[in-house]
């Protein structure tokens, strides 16, 4: 008990033994990964004059938390279950897009199972958060003698340290992610070459810096409230932004399509790490800073009361700006259009391609 009472009365007491960064003073760097609850955010953050965000044109996410220490920037990102992702971008294109589109025709006029073989992107959120990133837990360590050569502390722990013993990130000694194409159809031993199990701790590492926050779309409302604990001033009451009325729910296209959805989980098994670990560490910090599981229930309780009186007063349909209709909300059908006759009969039908350019609206 009188250590735990100690705990508490160092300077952030609670906050810092769940975990929580320190994020006072700093303002928000919005690192905006598409069909990740994104435009929400950014309706959110719009009123909020120490925000920015990053999108199309964004840089790795290694690249920004390198600078946001200089900057005073607290970087927050988002991620997704990604079979549930990519159905997002599908469902979006084909509501939104035009069979004349070079781009979304590749879901308009293709089936889901074609377009998952062809053009669904593969380990994309791996890709942004740990491409270019130093390798870390993932480097291989020589051994000599049956012990790790130049084992110490830091590096078991795969990082480095800076002034006062604040972790700086991984060590780039042992070197980097590939930040091409190239590694993103792969499984986590072929890009971490300590192993899969050594893949799941540098996403823990990834996850624990102190400059970072990572939501899971998943527990939307809960990462929020988390979220507004670092930016007291932030209002977390929000209305829900570009969603797609009439998309087929997540179990009925794994009952109707589930060809297509083994296909998209084969290609994301890097990213199926990333949401995993990034789930269990929010849950794990929530069920710290409030208390347990029943403290979660109560918070999370008491929020959505406030947030769907708010959502009936200010939101109505506003969000509900797109909407699937037949045959396209079908996965094994493809829009009738003649356009979409010619596509299909021509050279250019589903180019088996991962570099399709974002919509800035994604």
């Amino acid at each position: 008990m009188a250590a735990l009472v100690a705990v508490l009365l160092l300077p952030g007491g609670l906050a810092a033994m769940c975990g929580e960064p320190d994020a006072a003073g700093r303002s928000i760097a919005h690192y905006h990964q598409h069909k990740n609850a994104g435009i929400t955010i950014r309706a959110m953050l719009k009123n909020v004059t120490h925000a920015r965000e990053m999108h199309s044109s964004r840089p790795p996410l290694a690249k920004v938390l390198r600078a946001a220490g200089a900057k005073r920037e607290f970087v927050v990102t988002f991620v997704r279950e990604p079979v549930s992702r990519t159905l997002s971008r599908y469902w979006y294109w084909r509501a939104t897009g035009s069979d004349k589109s070079k781009k979304t025709r590749k879901a308009r006029c293709a089936t889901l199972l074609e377009y998952a073989r062809a053009s669904a992107r593969a380990n994309n959120q791996h890709q942004y958060m740990l491409g270019g990133a130093a390798l870390g837990a993932c480097a291989a360590r020589r051994r000599l003698g049956g012990r790790a050569r130049g084992f110490s502390l830091q590096k078991l722990r795969g990082f480095s340290w800076g002034a006062r013993g604040r972790s700086k990130g991984p060590a780039e000694g042992d070197g980097v992610f590939d930040a091409e194409a190239g590694n993103r159809t792969k499984a986590p031993a072929d890009v971490c070459p300590a192993g899969a199990e050594a893949y799941g701790r540098r996403v823990d590492e990834l996850l624990a810096s102190p400059d970072l926050f990572v939501g899971v779309v998943e527990h939307f409302d809960l990462s929020l409230l988390l979220l507004g604990r670092l930016f007291p001033d932030l209002d977390v009451d929000y209305c829900r932004r570009n969603s797609v009325v009439g998309a087929p729910r997540l179990d009925a296209v794994r009952a109707s399509a589930a060809d297509a959805v083994r296909v998209i989980a084969a290609k994301n098994r890097l990213d199926a790490v990333v949401h995993r670990r990034a789930e269990a560490a929010l849950l794990a910090r929530a069920r710290c800073v409030f208390g347990g599981a029943g403290g979660v229930d109560r918070a999370l309780a008491n929020y959505t009361a406030r947030l769907r009186a708010f959502q009936r007063e200010r939101c109505g349909t506003s969000g509900h700006s797109h909407s699937l209709g037949p045959p396209l909300d079908e996965p094994t059908a493809w829009s009738p259009s003649e356009e979409c006759r010619h596509y299909r009969a021509s050279e250019d039908f589903l180019p088996v391609s991962d570099d399709d350019e974002e919509s800035v609206d994604s």
